[in-house]
Parts: structure tokens; C-alpha cells; sequence
């Protein structure tokens, strides 16, 4: 049975449907006349129904083979007709219309509609039409026969004559109108054969289009706006795909703002037109083609669409606008001179700066001109200019004389080079000229006065040598006077300095006497200072003062100062605060000398000219460039401030603010104080109300320092006294020309237990040495016969001259001499005037010398001692924090500790407290590290 129900595979699957239906059909009309359930349509015996039955299975066969044969259209159209004939005829001869016959008209009707399709269902309804006439006809015939009246043989051939013509009339004209309808059916048939093949090429090439694309997309679609073909690289680049395309109407593929857009394109391709547009798609441009797809009638099957990514191509084509416009815009408003000529010399091109440089009207006078013969004065440098592009390829910086319109004369700097055609050939040339006319004219005025300028010059030279070295001759006199003044200035003062520090450390001495000899001393100091201030701005003037960066404790050297300058502060009644940032750092690098000096300076002067009220010192840090930091200092007090009219010159030399009866001092110290900080790379401002005080704020660079680069604190342990037991006799050679100075040291050393020998110059202290072998030698840098450089060069050459320990003493105020001193072998070097500290700290240093000490009271006036023996017995931890606070300046956090040592020991505590309150910071430390080492 499948074999017989198997039928072609049409490409249409209504095609295939509808052979697939007939099939059934015909199989079970077969079946069924086999079966004989089939009422007979023709009165007779058994023979007749055979024969009619298998005429009708022979009928029915061959439809259903032309069927599998693939000809749907014929079998179907034969079956249909067949089958209205056999019930047409059968309802004839049967006398009439009954049910059966009118369920055979509509399963007519029905297989026409199912298995032909619509022009086949009005067809058969037509004809049903008009075998209802038939059957009519038929009917009364019927009826007639039924009334008993008798036909004769011409009365029924007349009637079956008339139902036959009409039959045949009506047979006739079916068969036409089938014949038509074939003909339309085959012609609509073959047009969709054809239209279904030309769309088939047309996808087959588009998507081998699509694959071989770049940048670009192709997509087909239908009259729907559905894409039936979508592909090429430029969709994954927008992030579009095939899959996502393909089924999807344009509404249901792209984003709506896209759609509005190409919409109206895609309706004009379907209707006929080709329309090329620019469109912005996913921050792209691009150009979007849609057409129609035509088959080989010319009638529109589908549309088409080939999109092309052009923004960088838009790019480039707005860049190149822009850079014609940009070319055009210089060309016509660059200031040089621009022309182009032929090779044979006309004028091709200019621009607006030429017509301007020649003195014509527009560019259209000078275009056509000869060069040779209109522009250039000498013809024949036209024809130098053409032989070095021949030779050089290119001609800079070449001066030409041109002619103006009016006939004046100019001169241009050329710049002039070959314009190449495509085979390489020189096809113009072109250049730019810049006018030079002012400036020959200017070198012609110049060249009048070179001969007289180099007797000028010649003449100013022998002036500035002569005024250098004056200026030299200065300078030198200035330092020669310098280092005098500082000799003749330092060396007497170190005498005077001296002696009344060894008689007020006499037994001896009235209070009196002791008071007159404290006034010496004090008067001293001051006078040293008013030297130092005058020889420092004199050594800042000369250039010679220099930076010395050392790694340092900057706690410890605040401490130290405001520890000095506290005692001052006290004098007046006057609060010495200190505002410390807890992020300060407690090791820099920086020039600790100038910066102490800085200090110095500014918490002098607020305590000396504040007379009420308080100093206070702000401390704090802040990132600087690179791996630097920036110190502030802010010193404020609450004197009588300065006048705006004053402020601009407080830090010139010798200057000092307000009316002349209350001005102290020098005036050296701010400007010191400024040029210290200029020459650390820092700065300085005021800011001061007259009445309510004056702040003065300083910035310093620095770096972070080195903790193995840091000395540890110098410990004041008072004055010496005499050697320590158990150490070797040291003999000590004092070379000294002045005698107050040879003597203050001899009494200074002898008296604490060195042996000691005075020579007056160099020659003999080398005599000394070789015969005496001293352990220590005093070496003063300026002396008569031989000074201390040679002296000292000397004895190092000497066997075991490299052993003995040599120190310098200069009253120079130039750290070059002191370097010289250094660099000739000495060990250490000391300024004059010295302090005996100094002294017996470097032979300590220098040759390992320990001493005796006079024992000091640590407690401060008014308060209880700070016991020994009693800072011993704290717990260590409470001691080491103590002095972290201490060093850190920590106001609350010292009150913290104190707090818990007063719990332990009440007395100590208190004691502490009451040196907290005092400020004497020193005295505490002294007694922690007293207390640590006992």
C-alpha cells in the first residue's frame, strides 16, 4: 500500500500535499470498485458492471500513474472532469436528482478546492452551476416519462438531442475554459519556477558575496521586510549575527531609531528604486545600498541591502578636507612669498603674501608673467637657481634680486626645489620667498660701523679686564681683611674669654669679684656674637659660606634650643611654648649649624622684644618634591610688632624697626637669619600687627636621615677638674705666637694634670717633636718662620710623626681656612675664641683622654633633686618611656607617665612635676641616663 501512496517530493510542499491527497483519493476509489460497494449507475446485469467497473479501475490507473509521475496538475484536472461526467450522466439516466448525487456534486466541489487550489474551485462551482441546469432538465424529462404520455421516437431524440447539445455546448466550453486555466496554471507555474530560481541564485550569490566582504554585510528580504539572507564580517563587528537575522523582520532586527531610517529604503527597493544612503549604526557610518532583485521577467522577488563601514574612509576624507583647508588657509595667510612657475619660466601660481611682496594688485596680474623677463633683475640667476636643482635637487636659504611692479628693487631669501610629474620628470618649479630687504639694508648700515666696532670692542675689553681685576683686587683685599679681622678680633678675645673663665673657677674670689668677673665673661660673649654676626653677612657677602648637610636628631636640637633660650624667657616672665606635630620626623638631613642658628636668632628676638605675654615655637613637616620634605617653623610673640612701611626692610643689613631709642642690636641678626635660609633653598615671611606682635614663618627643605648616621647627644657633665686615675702621663706641645693665648692654654691643661711645653713658631715646634715626642700637639695656623701648614706637613713626614695627634687652632672666620688647616694633616681643628669644654672634649676625642668632673647640682632652682639613686629603681619600661616623651616633647604624654611613677613614688613623682612644669628637660634626661647607667 506506501507504494502505492508514495508520490514525487514536489520542491512546493503545497505541491507535494495535494499529489499526496489525490493519491488517497484514487487508491480508495480503486479499492472500493474492487470491492464492489459501489452502487451501479447503469441499470444491467452483471457483465455490464464488470465491464463498467474496470473500464473505471483502467481510468482511475492511469491518473493515479501520471500522478506518480509527477504530472499533479493533468491527473488531478482529469479526475475532477471525470468524475462531474459520471455523476452528471449517472443523475441523467437515472431520472432525476437524489442525495447521492448532490453528495457527489459537493465532494466535487471539495476536491477541486483541495486538490487545485482556488482557480479549480470556482471552475467546478461554475460547472455545478450549470449541471443543476442539466439535471433540471433532466428531472422534468423524468417527469414527462412519469406522466404516461407517450414520446414518440422523434419526440425523445428531439429531447435527448436538445440535452446532449447542450451537453456537448456545455462540455465544449469547460473543456476550453480547463484549457485556459491549464494554460494560466502552467504560465503561473512556470513563472514561480522561474522566480523561485532567479531568488535562489540571487541567495547564492549574495552569500557568496556576504563571505568574501570586508567591512561590510549583505542581507536579502521579502515584501514582509523579513531577511531571508544575512552575512559578511561587518555584522559581528556592530554585534549583529546571521541567526539574528535571518527569519526577523527589519522591526524585529535592528534597533528602532535604525528602522526609521532605512525603513523607507527598503520600501523603495521593493517597489523598483536603488537607493544609496549614509547611515550611523553603532557609533559607525555607513553607506547603506538597497535595490531590488529582479527575475528574468523583470518583476521584483525580493530586495537587497549591502552595507559598507565608511568611517574610517569619512575620516580620512574629513581629515584630508581639513587638511586642504588648512593648506589653503596658510597658503593664503602664511607670511612668506609663494609662486610656482613652469620650467620654461611662466608664472603657473601665488598666493596672496607674493602679489603683496611684487606690488601688484591680484594674483591674476602676475599669472602668465615670465620670471626671467618681469621678476628677476639678472636673467641669468634664473638660470643659476635652474642648474643647482638640477645638480643639488633642491636650493635653501639663496638670496635673489627681484622687481616690483613699480620698479623698486628687493631682495628675498629663496627656498626653491622641483615639482616632479608621474614619470619623474621636473614639470615646475616651485619655492617660497621671504623679503630680506629690510634686513640687507640693516647689514649694509651695520657693515659702516664693524670696522669702528672692533676698536670698541677691543677698547671695552681692556676696560673690563682692567674693572675684573680691580673687582678681583677688592674681593681679595675684602678677604685678606676678613681673616685679619677675625685674627686680630678672635685672638685678644680668646684671651679675655679665657682668663675670666680660669679665675671664676678660682676658690679665692670675693662675691664681688665673682659678680665683676661674670660681667667680663658676659660682655665677652656678647662682643663674640656682634663679631660673628658682622664676619657671617661679610663671608655670606664674599660666597663663602656653603651648605653642610649632616644627618641629625631634630628633637634633640629643638630641645636644645628652646632649653637655652627658656632661661631667657624666664629672665622676662615670659612662656616659652612649644607646639610640636606628632608627625614630625625625629631624624632629618639638612645644615644643623644654620638651622640651630636660624632658631637661635628668631627666639631671641621674640624674647627680646616682648615684654609681656608669651613665645611660641610651632613646629610641623610637609611632603616636599621627590623623596624631600619641608620643615616649618613658626616663631610668634607679642611684642610691639612691625610696621607695614618697615616689614619691606627688616632684612636688610643693619636695619632695625621702630624709633631709634628702643632699637637693640646690631641689625645683622634677621638678615642672617635670611640669608641662612635662602641658602638652604627655604624661605622666610612676616606677618606682624604693630601693637599685637609678629610671627615669622620658615620653610626649609630637608630629607629623611640615618640613625647610624647621628651622633649621640654631647652630655654636660660639668667642669673638668683633673685627669681620671689609672691613665698614662700625656705630654701636650702648645705651639702659640701670642703669648696671652700660649699662656691661657698652658694654665688651662697643666692645671688639670698634662705636661705641657710653649713654642712660638713652626721651625720649633718640629725641633720639639723630634726631641720631647709629645702625645698632643696645639697647632696654631698663622705664626712667624714657619706657620702651622708646613709645620704639621713637616712632623708627619717624621718617623712616628703619623702616631702623635695634631690639632689645629685658627681664628679665622672662613671654613676654607679651617679645610686647608684639615687637609694638611691635622687631626681636628678649634676656632677662636675657645671654650675649655672644647678643648678638653676634642683631646678626649682625639686621644681617648677621660677626666674628672665637678660634681652639679641637676635640680632647678626652687625644686627637689632629682635622686639618683631613686631613678635607678624605677621599672626600666617606665624610664625608657619617660624619655621618648622627653625627647619627643610630649607634654601629655610626660604627665602620663609622671602620674604612674607618682603611684610607685610619690617623692619622685613629685619631684619630676615639678621639673616638667619648669621645663627642665635636661636635668630629667641627665638623671635617666645617670639612673640607667647606675
Amino acid at each position: 500500500m506506501n507504494r502505492f501512496l508514495n508520490t514525487p517530493i514536489f520542491e512546493d510542499e503545497e505541491k507535494s500535499r495535494r499529489s499526496k491527497m489525490l493519491n488517497m483519493m484514487l487508491v480508495s476509489i480503486i479499492a472500493l470498485l474492487f470491492l464492489g460497494t459501489l452502487t451501479p449507475l447503469f441499470a444491467g446485469g452483471i457483465g455490464r458492471r464488470v465491464w463498467l467497473d474496470g473500464s473505471a479501475i483502467s481510468i482511475l490507473s492511469i491518473i493515479l500513474l501520471m500522478n506518480r509521475r509527477g504530472h499533479l496538475e493533468s491527473a488531478t484536472l482529469i479526475f475532477l472532469s471525470l468524475l462531474w461526467l459520471w455523476l452528471t450522466v449517472g443523475a441523467f439516466t437515472g431520472h432525476g436528482v437524489h442525495a447521492p448525487a448532490l453528495a457527489a456534486y459537493m465532494l466535487v466541489i471539495a476536491s477541486a478546492g483541495l486538490l487545485s487550489g482556488w482557480r479549480f474551485l470556482v471552475f467546478f462551482t461554475t460547472i455545478s452551476i450549470l449541471s443543476s441546469v442539466i439535471l433540471a432538465f433532466a428531472e422534468i424529462h423524468g417527469r414527462l416519462m412519469d406522466t404516461g404520455v407517450v414520446h414518440t421516437p422523434v419526440t425523445l431524440a428531439g429531447s435527448y438531442s436538445v440535452i446532449f447539445v447542450m451537453m456537448a455546448v456545455l462540455m465544449a466550453i469547460a473543456l476550453r475554459s480547463i484549457q485556459e486555466a491549464l494554460a494560466r496554471a502552467h504560465q503561473e507555474i512556470e513563472q514561480r519556477r522561474a522566480s523561485e530560481l532567479a531568488l535562489a541564485q540571487s541567495e547564492e550569490r549574495y552569500r557568496a558575496l556576504a563571505q568574501n566582504l570586508p567591512n561590510g554585510a549583505v542581507m536579502l528580504f521579502n515584501a514582509d521586510l523579513r531577511y531571508t539572507l544575512a552575512g559578511g564580517t561587518g555584522l559581528s563587528e556592530v554585534g549583529l549575527s546571521k541567526s539574528g537575522l535571518e527569519g526577523k523582520t527589519l522591526w524585529e532586527a535592528l534597533p528602532p531609531d535604525t528602522c526609521r531610517l532605512v525603513e523607507p529604503m527598503y520600501r523603495a527597493a521593493l517597489a523598483g528604486d536603488s537607493v544609496i544612503e549614509e547611515v550611523p549604526f553603532a557609533d559607525r557610518l555607513y553607506s547603506v545600498h538597497a535595490a531590488p532583485i529582479r527575475d528574468g521577467s523583470g518583476q521584483v522577488i525580493c530586495g537587497m541591502v549591502l552595507t559598507q563601514d565608511i568611517t574610517d574612509r569619512k575620516q580620512a576624507e574629513n581629515a584630508v578636507r581639513d587638511s586642504e583647508e588648512k593648506f589653503r588657509r596658510i597658503f593664503e595667510t602664511i607670511e612668506d612669498s609663494y609662486m610656482m612657475a613652469s620650467i620654461g619660466g611662466t608664472v603657473i601660481s601665488v598666493n596672496p603674501a607674493l602679489v603683496k611682496l611684487l606690488g601688484y594688485g591680484s594674483p591674476e596680474e602676475i599669472i602668465g608673467l615670465n620670471t626671467s623677463r618681469d621678476i628677476y633683475i639678472d636673467p641669468d640667476e634664473r638660470s643659476a637657481v635652474i642648474a643647482l636643482l638640477k645638480s643639488a635637487g633642491a636650493v635653501n636659504s639663496y638670496p635673489l634680486k627681484f622687481r616690483r611692479k613699480d620698479g623698486v628693487v628687493i631682495y628675498a631669501d629663496c627656498n626653491i626645489h622641483f615639482v616632479y610629474d608621474d614619470q619623474g620628470q621636473p614639470a615646475a618649479v616651485e619655492g617660497t620667498f621671504r623679503d630680506m630687504t629690510e634686513r640687507m639694508q640693516s647689514e649694509r648700515t651695520l657693515q659702516q660701523y664693524q670696522e669702528h666696532l672692533e676698536d670698541l670692542v677691543q677698547q671695552r675689553t681692556v676696560e673690563l679686564t682692567v674693572a675684573r681685576n680691580q673687582a678681583d683686587a677688592a674681593n681679595l683685599a675684602k678677604s685678606v681683611f676678613l681673616a685679619n679681622m677675625s685674627h686680630e678680633l678672635r685672638t685678644p678675645l680668646n684671651a679675655v674669654l679665657g682668663f675670666s673663665y680660669l679665675m671664676l673657677t678660682s676658690p679665692d674670689l670675693s662675691p664681688d669679684q665673682h659678680k665683676t668677673l661674670d660681667i667680663i665673661n658676659r660682655s665677652g660673649d656678647h662682643l663674640l656674637r656682634l663679631i660673628n654676626d658682622v664676619l657671617d653677612v661679610a663671608r655670606i657677602e664674599a660666597g663663602r659660606e656653603v651648605v653642610k648637610p649632616t644627618d641629625f636628631d631634630l628633637i634633640r636640637t629643638i630641645q636644645d634650643v628652646t632649653d637655652m633660650m627658656r632661661g631667657r624667657a624666664q629672665q622676662k616672665r615670659l612662656p616659652l611654648i612649644v607646639e610640636q606635630s606628632t608627625q614630625l620626623p625625629r631624624l632629618v638631613r639638612a645644615d644643623q649649624a644654620k638651622l640651630r642658628h636660624i632658631l637661635i636668632n628668631l627666639l631671641g628676638n621674640a624674647v627680646k622684644f616682648s615684654e609681656y605675654g608669651g613665645v611660641t615655637l610651632r613646629i610641623e613637616s610637609a611632603p616636599g618634591e621627590s623623596d624631600r620634605l619641608d620643615l616649618i617653623f613658626e616663631v610668634e610673640d607679642t611684642g610691639f610688632g612691625i610696621s607695614p612701611e618697615d616689614q619691606a626692610h627688616i632684612f636688610e643689613p643693619f636695619f632695625q624697626a621702630g624709633v631709634p631709642t628702643e632699637q637693640k642690636g646690631t641689625g645683622l641678626g634677621l638678615t642672617i637669619t635670611k640669608q641662612f635660609v635662602e641658602l638652604m633653598g627655604g624661605t622666610i615671611r612676616v606677618k606682624s600687627v604693630v601693637g599685637a606682635g609678629s610671627c615669622f614663618r620658615v620653610t626649609i627643605p630637608a630629607q629623611l636621615g640615618e640613625s647610624s648616621a647621628v651622633k649621640p647627644a654631647e652630655i654636660d657633665r660639668g667642669r673638668v677638674i683633673g685627669l681620671a686615675p689609672g691613665q698614662p702621663s700625656y705630654k701636650v706641645l702648645i705651639v702659640e705666637d701670642q703669648i696671652e693665648n700660649s699662656t691661657l692654654l698652658h694654665l688651662l691643661l697643666e692645671g688639670i694634670g698634662f705636661q705641657t711645653r710653649v713654642v712660638d713658631d713652626g721651625a720649633k715646634a718640629v725641633e720639639q717633636f723630634q726631641s720631647w715626642r709629645p702625645d698632643f700637639i696645639w697647632m696654631d695656623r698663622r705664626m712667624p718662620v714657619m706657620d702651622g701648614i708646613e709645620a704639621t706637613q713637616r712632623i708627619r713626614a717624621m718617623e712616628g710623626g703619623r702616631e702623635v695627634r695634631i690639632a689645629g687652632l685658627t681664628a679665622s672666620a672662613f671654613s676654607s681656612e679651617q679645610d686647608e688647616v684639615l687637609a694638611a694633616g691635622m687631626d681636628d681643628c678649634i676656632g677662636k675664641p675657645f671654650r675649655p669644654s672644647e678643648i678638653f672634649e676634642c683631646m678626649s676625642r682625639l686621644l681617648g683622654v677621660q677626666y674628672k668632673y665637678e660634681e652639679i647640682a641637676t635640680e632647678p632652682a626652687g625644686h627637689g633633686l632629682l635622686s639618683v639613686d631613686a631613678i635607678a629603681a624605677l621599672p626600666a619600661e617606665l624610664k625608657e618611656e619617660l624619655k621618648d616623651a622627653i625627647l619627643a616633647l610630649d607634654t601629655r604624654q610626660i604627665s602620663a607617665i609622671i602620674q604612674q611613677i607618682s603611684e610607685r613614688n610619690p617623692a619622685v613623682g613629685k619631684t619630676l612635676s615639678e621639673h616638667a612644669e619648669a621645663f627642665a628637660y635636661t636635668s630629667m634626661l641627665q638623671a635617666l641616663q645617670d639612673g640607667a647607667e647606675g
